[in-house]
């Protein structure tokens, strides 16, 4: 009889709650006269932007950023374009790790991160609740958020065009 063992290593998983209100702005949004019961949303039907939000780039960026995850062992030996991509995929694979869930019908956002550390974990999901209860705000006031997609989308474009460089040079390189 053979028998193996396989140790795995332990995951811990930290969450942390946020609740999310949406304050009235200071102009009419809506003519009270077109609103009916069936078109008014709760608060809580609107969280699943938040989820993304959390999740979006520029809130995990500088969490990973904060931790030194950002930085390559080999540094010298990078490119800038090299480092670039190390980036993007360290805070995609952050981002794997990442758990954001609305909790049904309430305004509460459920932010949850697993790690070998239980401490790292904890630590990370509060400092991402944090992040996102920093840049937030700033989304809703007048046009700052169409200037923040704006700007992320010429940043997404910058990173492509970069990697479509490096990816080009490779095979240049390789007589690929």
């Amino acid at each position: 009889i053979v028998g193996s063992t396989f140790l795995m290593p332990k995951v811990y998983k930290a969450s942390t709650q946020v609740i999310v209100k949406y304050m009235p702005t200071a102009g009419p949004i809506y003519v009270a006269e077109n609103m009916s019961p069936a078109t008014i949303k709760p608060d809580y039907e609107l969280l699943e932007t938040e989820v993304r939000l959390v999740h979006n780039w520029n809130i995990l960026r500088p969490v990973v950023k904060h931790f030194g995850l950002d930085k390559p062992e080999d540094l010298q030996e990078l490119g800038e374009n090299d480092i670039m991509q190390y980036q993007d995929k360290v805070v995609y694979e952050f981002g794997q790790k990442l758990k954001v869930e609305r909790e049904k019908d309430t305004n509460i956002l459920t932010i949850s991160f697993e790690d070998e550390n239980a401490r790292f974990a904890a630590n990370v999901v509060d400092k991402i609740a944090e992040e996102y209860m920093r840049q937030r705000p700033d989304w809703d006031r007048d046009d700052r958020a169409y200037k923040f997609f704006d700007d992320e989308l010429k940043q997404i474009e910058q990173r492509i065009d970069a990697i479509e460089i490096a990816s080009k040079n490779i095979k240049r390189r390789s007589n690929v």
